[in-house]
């Protein structure tokens, strides 16, 4: 997925999380959901692609850390905004599949669950790669648009979402 893909996500998903009464803070999550691609400044230092993209960066071990060192955006909301990222990297395939989920520990890349592959490809073509992921982005700015509404709040909870952060009202 592009950057602007993981931002979309980020976005959506500290949405969410405080529609749900997580307290994130969406710059972290922003920032997190990026984070792991800074592995690609080491990419053209490295003997292979392959060594580099996707694993150390790609960890959660490699999340707490950036976490810690970027307390002042929420811990907690870059660790969260990171594993979204990792998670669809896992899941969108890729060649080899996986992410380094066990970095350092294991050198290699690891698919946990199911990821989307192609024809028997690992990965599909470019060109369905950015359909794919066009149609992931609109899904997910006409959800967090109109499904994620602030003072909306769960149907039945009795809480709702404002500014100021969620509050619990009386329902008659």
């Amino acid at each position: 997925m592009t950057p602007f893909g993981h931002l979309i996500v980020g976005a959506t998903l500290a949405r969410w999380l405080r529609w749900r009464g997580v307290p994130v803070r969406t710059e972290g999550v922003l920032v997190g959901s990026v984070l792991p691609d800074i592995d690609w400044l080491a990419v053209p230092f490295a003997s292979s692609r392959q060594m580099v993209h996707r694993m150390g960066t790609h960890s959660p071990l490699a999340l707490g850390l950036a976490g810690l060192l970027l307390r002042r955006l929420g811990t907690g909301s870059v660790i969260a905004g990171g594993l979204s990222h990792i998670l669809i990297d896992n899941w969108m395939g890729g060649n080899p599949p996986g992410v380094g989920w066990a970095y350092p520990f294991v050198r290699q890349r690891l698919a946990l669950g199911p990821h989307l592959s192609w024809r028997g490809q690992s990965r599909p073509p470019t060109l369905v790669g950015y359909m794919f992921e066009i149609a992931v982005i609109l899904f997910l700015i006409v959800v967090s648009v109109t499904w994620l509404k602030p003072g909306t709040g769960k149907p039945g909870t009795g809480f709702t979402y404002s500014r100021s952060g969620p509050s619990r009202t009386r329902s008659s």
